[in-house]
């Protein structure tokens, strides 16, 4: 939760690891690798190596 406003933390997107699983958390739950950091548009294939909410190329929003 926020130390300020007392919101909770935002919920993390559902990911797919290199192994194939799908996840929703900060681990793989089938192998154990992190969740990559950066953001890859599902619509596109679009990669950036922040974090982004929408795909600077075709505006789809990630996760």
């Amino acid at each position: 939760f926020c130390s300020e406003c007392g919101k909770p933390k935002p919920v993390l997107g559902e990911w797919v690891c290199s192994c194939g699983a799908k996840n929703s958390g900060k681990f793989c739950s089938e192998c154990g690798k992190p969740r990559p950091t950066g953001s890859v548009c599902p619509n596109c294939g679009f990669k950036s190596e922040s974090v982004m909410k929408f795909c600077p190329e075709c505006g789809t929003k990630l996760g």
